[in-house]
């Protein structure tokens, strides 16, 4: 996911439980909502 594609927000699913590295990378999201059925978050995931 990158900038262009026009989201600002996130809220993950509770059916998720790994977010993988980079998932989110330079995406400019400015809100993140996750639930506490994530357990693992990879590298960079959600660096800018």
């Amino acid at each position: 996911m990158t900038a262009e594609e026009g989201f600002d927000s996130v809220e993950i699913p509770d059916t998720v439980e790994t977010i993988g590295d980079k998932a989110f990378h330079s995406s400019g999201l400015k809100s993140v909502v996750i639930p506490n059925s994530v357990t693992s978050i990879g590298i960079q995931a959600f660096s800018q």
